[in-house]
């Protein structure tokens, strides 16, 4: 990537919305991340779904957020939580490994 190609690029929305994604295999673990963000200001325009929503979409870096708080959730959800197939998705939407 050249400077021209990220010219214009470096606003904390243009880099939510190109360059950087939050991954959490919950709906309700991404509404309490974007509310944090929208709560601190700096996540404008973040772009935090789930691992169905963000496949096919590259992003220069992929946060991953796996946490549960309760561990009878987390034995129950095991299966899904920690499916090889959606990490591998979360992992393979970074450009940059």
């Amino acid at each position: 990537m050249t400077a021209e190609d990220t010219a214009g690029t470096d606003s904390p929305e243009a880099i939510w919305q190109e360059r950087l994604a939050i991954v959490s295999p919950h709906r309700a673990r991404n509404a309490a991340i974007r509310a944090a963000l929208a709560n601190d200001g700096a996540g404008k325009g973040a772009v935090v779904e789930t691992v169905d929503k963000i496949q096919g979409k590259e992003r220069d870096a992929i946060i991953a957020s796996y946490a549960v708080s309760d561990p009878e959730f987390a034995l129950a959800e095991a299966e899904f939580i920690f499916s090889l197939e959606r990490l591998n998705v979360t992992i393979t939407c970074a450009r940059t490994k």
